[in-house]
């Protein structure tokens, strides 16, 4: 593949997010911040901080909502020319709070939402074989019977085309239970050639952690993430952990995307497996430290960032 095809192709839903200031409440606040959030988007916004170029596969409404979040996208350099605008449908939003450490709680409005209704049309071949890698989650996995019908098709279209597929299974406990996820997530795992996901998020999909990296073909990169404690990587006989970088959390929200959006960036860019994930720990780090789901995140050069020598040790 030509160098000048790396880039990243994700699919899912863009919403609207209104937060107070960090460790404050919602009901107490009389200002908001608006923030542009999604779990591909905001990857979408890493890979392309990091100096790579990446296309968002979207809808939004026909409104003001939808207005900001592709003027937000569009000055994150994403290319947003796959975004539908449904003059029929609204923008999906989003409120969430953080009134103290590790008390987040979210209130969604995107039932029927424009983004909610993703469809395999939107799916095309040129598309994605204008793109080295190709990315989605859980999410959208989670919006409903198309939606998940257009994973299908992307990863097929991919696969054929030799593209690279990730998959982060992001489990959202307000859009569907841990039954209803497990056989889905599983099902898009197996898709993957990358797949990352929480601890809970493996035990959800496979039982287990041990029992998801045995599931898995022999060459899939299984990533586990497990909070403040080691990441875990696991790709045929080669085994890695990961210390996080230590981070002062402002706004807690947002780092596993910045942790994909690096790993995957890095990945592009030629890094090994642990300068990958490394520069992935390194990017979820810096996202934690400032309100929003990627105000923190780096800047880089083709993909890579520097990373100062005394954070952060990747263990064989």
């Amino acid at each position: 593949m030509n160098d000048h095809n790396l880039a990243l192709l994700t699919v899912g839903e863009v919403l609207a997010a209104f937060v107070p200031d960090a460790g404050k409440a919602f009901r107490r606040a009389h200002s908001l911040h608006r923030f542009t959030v999604g779990a591909e988007a905001n990857v979408a916004v890493a890979v392309s901080r990091l100096g790579l170029p990446s296309t968002c596969i979207s809808r939004v409404g026909s409104d003001l909502l939808g207005e900001a979040i592709l003027d937000d996208l569009r000055q994150e350099g994403v290319n947003v020319s796959a975004v539908h605008v449904d003059p029929s449908a609204f923008t999906g939003s989003l409120m969430r709070e953080t009134p103290a450490p590790g008390s987040t709680r979210v209130t969604y409005r995107r039932s029927g939402s424009a983004g909610s209704q993703l469809s395999r049309s939107q799916i095309s071949r040129e598309l994605i074989q204008a793109h080295s890698h190709v990315h989605v989650s859980g999410v959208t996995a989670a919006l409903g019977p198309e939606p998940l019908d257009t994973i299908r098709a992307l990863f097929d279209e991919a696969h054929s085309l030799g593209r690279v597929r990730s998959f982060d299974m992001n489990y959202r406990s307000q859009l569907w239970s841990p039954e209803d996820a497990g056989p889905v997530l599983r099902e898009c795992a197996e898709m993957a050639d990358i797949v990352i996901g929480g601890r809970t998020e493996w035990d959800i999909a496979f039982g287990s952690e041990e029992a998801g990296v045995a599931a898995l073909d022999d060459q899939t990169l299984a990533v586990v993430t497990d909070g403040a404690r080691e990441i875990r990587s696991y790709r045929g006989n080669e085994q890695l952990t990961q210390t996080p970088f230590p981070s002062q959390v402002v706004d807690p929200v947002g780092a596993g995307d910045g942790f994909v959006g690096g790993l995957l960036a890095g990945l592009m860019a030629g890094l090994d497996t642990s300068g990958a994930i490394r520069q992935g720990a390194y990017c979820g780090s810096r996202v934690v430290a400032e309100l929003g789901d990627w105000a923190g995140l780096p800047f880089g050069v083709g993909g890579t960032v520097d990373i100062p020598e005394d954070d952060g040790a990747v263990q064989r």
